[in-house]
């Protein structure tokens, strides 16, 4: 029993990390550059034969650094790129609009920060300058 519960523990380890693989080859290919390259590697018409070499190429390293259970999924890489690459591609863009409106909000409510910083001092230094004009009268 102790044995079992081993290689189940094991396994679930195994399956966890594989899960993880996916995530981050998504993270990793979360920039406009990454997602433009994906996109080009879904696109085969009209090039050469050292481009489609190159592309193919690109897509087998890819697809050999998926998870095992993407890869039992999608045997053939011509699959694989119709199917599962435009899907991976569009989970990529999704993760990089938003990082990106995460960072635009971030950046927005520093700007608001900033300008209320701003405002709070001007506050501030008006109500000095009154209380020094109460003073002198």
């Amino acid at each position: 029993k102790e044995k079992s519960l081993e290689v189940n523990r094991i396994k679930e380890i195994f399956n966890n990390q594989e899960r993880l693989k996916e995530s981050q080859l998504i993270d990793e290919f979360t920039e406009e550059t990454k997602i433009k390259e994906l996109e080009l590697m879904q696109n085969y018409t009209e090039i050469d034969t050292y481009e489609f070499l190159n592309k193919t190429m690109d897509i087998q390293n890819l697809y050999n650094r998926m998870p095992e259970e993407i890869k039992k999924q999608y045997k053939d890489i011509s699959k694989f790129t119709k199917e599962y690459l435009p899907k991976f591609t569009k989970e990529a863009k999704t993760n990089l609009e938003e990082i990106n409106k995460q960072k635009q909000k971030t950046i927005k409510q520093e700007t608001i920060n900033k300008t209320n910083e701003e405002l709070q001092k001007q506050i501030n230094e008006l109500q000095k300058q009154l209380k020094g004009e109460n003073t002198n009268v």
